[in-house]
């Protein structure tokens, strides 16, 4: 089974959401991560009528905290990690979201100028099986890696 994907263009004519919306994880039925235009990152729910909501700012990525240069480039759901944000230096934070707590780790891949995109692949409805990152190189070509176990241990810390 291939992983599920949204069309950002598509949400704007399928719900009204509170936040203008840049990149949007699927955590489960009736909630979202979405990062908006000015680099925040939002928990949103649907309530009881339906309506999408903001529950929670999970993440602040302004330019007082990262490099103006330095914009989130994905995010993704982990049932493993949490909320995964990859952001164009390859930062990587990893957002548990029973506590609250954030962890930071980094990609280091010589090749890669830009980190593009971030994704939970689960292909058995369990843990996922990997987690993949593109990244755009100093030749303007673009790649897909997978992250291995020992990226993982970076992860898990």
């Amino acid at each position: 089974m291939a992983p599920t994907v949204c069309s950002i263009a598509l949400l704007p004519n399928l719900w009204k959401l509170p936040v203008a919306v840049v990149k949007v994880a699927y955590i489960r039925e009736g909630s979202l991560a979405v990062s908006t235009p000015d680099n925040s990152l939002y928990l949103l729910e649907v309530d009881g009528d339906g309506e999408w909501r903001r529950k929670a700012k999970i993440g602040d990525y302004d330019d007082r905290q990262s490099s103006a240069a330095d914009v989130i480039s994905g995010i993704a759901f982990s049932r493993r990690y949490g909320v995964l944000v990859l952001m164009t230096s390859g930062n990587i934070d990893i957002w548990n979201m029973a506590d609250g707590r954030r962890t930071i780790t980094h990609l280091t891949l010589p090749e890669v100028q830009r980190y593009t995109a971030i994704a939970a692949v689960n292909t058995q409805g369990r843990e996922e099986d990997s987690i993949v990152v593109s990244g755009l190189g100093k030749d303007q070509r673009a790649d897909l890696f997978r992250i291995n176990e020992e990226v993982n241990k970076f992860l898990e810390k």
